[in-house]
């Protein structure tokens, strides 16, 4: 099953669930120290469990940016 990311209206496919989880585990292992949600906290913690809240998206962006 592919998962992806909805902004408003829009979908953004990434690919399958285990691509995704994949993706997140190998942050956490090459970035974050094997800490999960350490060093990026709301792309980590919030992002990848479906739902990034309104008021921490400018801390996402920041994340990203990093």
């Amino acid at each position: 099953m592919t998962v992806g990311i909805k902004v408003d209206f829009l979908w953004f496919p990434i690919g399958r669930s285990d691509f995704f989880h994949s993706f997140f585990s190998t942050i956490c292992i090459n970035l974050e120290n094997k800490q999960w949600g350490n060093l990026f906290p709301i792309i980590m913690n919030e992002l990848y469990s479906g739902e990034i809240a309104n008021e921490n998206l400018k801390s996402a962006q920041k994340e990203l940016r990093k």
